[in-house]
């Protein structure tokens, strides 16, 4: 009985590390609103963002509040480019 209580107190312990381990990540997430010259929304414009140290671009599409989301990204500095066509 105490090998079985070692056991799984073990295993408890192992497991709360394993959480905490997995709760220090190096990433996050990006939300791009995108608006024209009078603060209107604008849905439909394709973002394009890119890693400036690894080149890793993630493309998306505004929705109809005019916002795009990226989950996840590494920390780093990007660079947002928007595009639709008519603006």
């Amino acid at each position: 009985m105490k090998t079985l209580s070692r056991l799984l107190f073990t295993l408890s312990c192992l497991g709360l590390l394993a959480t905490a381990a997995f709760a220090q990540t190096d990433s996050g997430a990006l939300r791009v609103l995108v608006t024209d010259a009078t603060q209107g929304i604008v849905p439909g414009a394709t973002i394009d963002v890119i890693n400036a140290a690894t080149n890793d671009r993630r493309t998306g599409v505004t929705d109809t509040s005019g916002y795009a989301f990226f989950v996840p990204v590494s920390r780093g500095t990007y660079t947002v480019t928007v595009a639709l066509s008519g603006f």
